[in-house]
């Protein structure tokens, strides 16, 4: 079996490259709206993939096996905890691996159990910024606070701010790709130049202000060489790219923070460059990483706009409070593990992870809960193994474990997995400035996949079904290539909202629950292919 080399950037959610690269699409330019920074927007250069405008479902495909009734009731049942902002081992999270527990026992599911792993819990209590001098004095609305960042007495710190510009990131944003070949290498680097720029600026005792810039990211470094592209409207333009914030909070923000600390500082202040909707709540970096102690806090784009005036009236002697009360200690949290027990130990697993900060991430085990339901004994040639990882906010710590410790039954049984994150998913985005709205597309559905035959063609007669979907490979994104030793099937979307924590309108709005159930249908006759394929084809490892 081969091991996927993993690094802290390739096992989370919104990771780039591991150094895969690969073609780009051909299209028309994409019928949303001008100016659309977080959809996929074109680029430049590339060699078109093959186009397959096909949308029709490959023969032998089974029926609609769960409602969208049903679909809904297991995904609303996520927002009952805290609203959906499950933070890995925190009671919302908690709660729903029991709900869950229940629930898979109450479908049939055999040997329905946890498996602890332990990891840093990083818990916040209370966060706040107030201006305490100049013309705007007071409270400052937050978006939220920077995971693991650090923590503040109680009575928080008080000091002058400084500001420290975009243009003082050293490396270019929009050349990540490349620069990710050796992702911890490249996280030294960009800390170690931060630490130098800001040398100039005097941020020893201050509290810092600074920018979380879009990054662009060709969506080909995140699909990997293109196997098959399904955009029969021609909505994917010629060698797109993905613009985002929370690629920048994912990637720049921690070494921003641990080159404040090295320098100095007190505490930051990142401005997400997103409207106050889009912002809220943002779960990033997830990493679980604890960094020296930098406190550090999120405004939206219109806040940050409001602090760089004030203090380029004020300048340093702009005074603040920041508080960011947290604790940090070792903490246990579980994977949910249960069998679908069929006519072979052979086993095809299916997986998701259970913490997330909304409904949308992630409504996998949903998904999951779903298929349970539609694999009936006859219909199980081989036995089915769902493993419902948790500690994906923290690096992925669970399904780490997870591999770690079953090492030898996953060489014996496991053939494949297929691992489901963020289904249902509508494009939302910036549709005018300050102003986000449904673009009316659904987001794009990648599916990456091991080389072997029976996961590529099941990928490609999968993506077959739904417009605006790619297939390639290997994986670099989401939960799935924690596997490690598994041969895998990653399917991923990656709206914008996948990071926003308590916004009702993910599960109410943003969510198509008729997409989402002719994706768990899909899923059904995918997992039915993989369970028929030859098992050399299988589980072999190229």
């Amino acid at each position: 079996m081969r091991t996927v080399s993993l690094s802290w950037v390739c096992v989370v959610l919104l990771s780039l490259s591991c150094g895969a690269t690969g073609e780009v699409p051909s299209g028309a330019v994409p019928s949303g709206p001008a100016g659309d920074a977080g959809a996929v927007t074109g680029g430049d250069g590339g060699t078109p993939a093959t186009q397959d405008a096909s949308p029709a479902p490959p023969p032998g495909s089974p029926g609609t096996c769960v409602s969208t009734s049903q679909l809904q009731t297991w995904v609303k049942e996520i927002d009952q905890f805290d609203g959906g902002y499950r933070p890995t081992g925190s009671a919302a999270h908690e709660g729903y691996i029991a709900l869950l527990a229940s629930e898979l026992t109450g479908l049939g599911v055999s040997d329905v159990h946890t498996e602890p792993y332990s990891f840093a819990k990083w818990t916040p209590s209370a966060w706040s910024l107030t201006l305490l001098d100049g013309a705007s004095a007071g409270p400052i609305a937050l978006s939220g606070y920077v995971p693991y960042s650090g923590t503040t007495a109680p009575a928080g710190v008080t000091s002058g701010m400084v500001y420290i510009p975009a243009s003082t990131i050293p490396l270019d944003p929009t050349a990540l790709a490349g620069a990710l070949q050796d992702p911890d290498a490249w996280n030294q680097t960009l800390t170690t130049q931060l630490q130098a720029s800001l040398a100039s600026l005097a941020v020893a005792g201050k509290i810092a202000l600074f920018d979380v810039p879009r990054v662009s990211v060709a969506l080909s470094t995140l699909t990997g060489p293109q196997v098959l592209v399904n955009d029969p409207g021609g909505t994917l333009p010629p060698n797109p790219t993905v613009t985002r914030t929370d690629l920048s909070a994912m990637l720049i923000v921690p070494a921003m923070l641990a080159a404040l600390a090295a320098d100095g500082a007190l505490g930051g202040v990142g401005i997400l460059d997103s409207p106050a909707e889009a912002a809220q709540g943002e779960y990033a970096p997830f990493f679980g990483v604890v960094t020296p102690n930098l406190p550090a806090v999120y405004v939206d784009r219109t806040t940050g706009e409001t602090l760089r005036t004030a203090l380029s009236s004020s300048g340093p002697l702009l005074a603040a409070n920041l508080v960011m009360t947290a604790t940090l200690g070792e903490a246990t949290s579980e994977n949910l593990i249960g069998v679908l027990p069929g006519d072979s130990p052979e086993e095809i697993l299916l997986g998701s992870h259970t913490d997330g900060p909304n409904s949308m991430e992630d409504n996998g085990p949903a998904a999951i809960l779903a298929l349970a339901s539609c694999l009936p004994p006859s219909r199980r040639p081989r036995s089915v193994r769902i493993v419902l990882s948790g500690g994906h906010f923290v690096g992925s710590r669970g399904l780490q474990t997870y591999a770690a410790a079953h090492v030898a039954d996953l060489t014996a049984n496991a053939l494949a997995v297929i691992e489901i994150e963020h289904l249902g998913a509508r494009e939302w985005t910036e549709v005018s400035p300050g102003v986000m709205g449904l673009t009316g597309l659904p987001e794009v559905q990648i599916l990456t996949t091991w080389p072997n035959a029976p996961l590529v063609d099941a990928g490609k007669a999968f993506a077959a079904q739904f417009p605006r979907s790619i297939v390639g490979g290997p994986p670099v994104l989401g939960e799935g290539p924690n596997f490690r030793i598994v041969p895998l099937v990653q399917f991923i979307t990656m709206p914008e909202y996948l990071l926003v924590g308590h916004l009702p309108a993910i599960t109410s709005q943003f969510t198509d629950f008729d997409l989402m159930q002719r994706q768990v249908t899909a899923f059904a006759a995918m997992e039915q292919a993989l369970a028929v394929a030859p098992a050399s084809e299988l589980g072999v490892a190229p």
